[in-house]
């Protein structure tokens, strides 16, 4: 029996497998894997939210460097800078850090660390 020329074979990959595929399910397959890994926005009880409170009131106090944890969009994120100010109207947090001044809103606050 003569074997095949391993340079002849074309194999397509994952292009074979979609025909097969309704585009419906091509469409639920790419929206999970873009979901993937994402969480949802933690809920934090009275004890961790006075202990916020007591972080930013301090870190504004004493103009202390923090380090910022905060989710959005399904992700945590952390960033670092000063506390510039507290819009308690517009429920936002004024971060300064060495390049710009950011907004972040207080709902999307997970942590605040005092680093000095």
């Amino acid at each position: 029996m003569e074997r095949p020329d391993p340079s002849r074979i074309r194999d397509r990959g994952k292009i074979k497998w979609t025909a097969m595929m309704l585009p419906e399910h091509v469409a639920m397959i790419r929206e999970y894997i873009a979901n993937d890994g994402k969480v949802e926005r933690p809920v934090l009880d009275e004890w961790d939210l006075r202990q916020l409170e007591e972080s930013i009131g301090l870190a504004l106090a004493q103009n202390a460097d923090i380090k910022l944890k905060y989710w959005r969009d399904g992700e945590f994120h952390i960033r670092g800078g000063k506390i510039k100010r507290v819009d308690a109207t517009r429920r936002l947090l004024y971060v300064e850090d060495p390049f710009d001044t950011t907004a972040y809103s207080l709902e999307d606050i997970i942590d605040v660390t005092l680093l000095d």
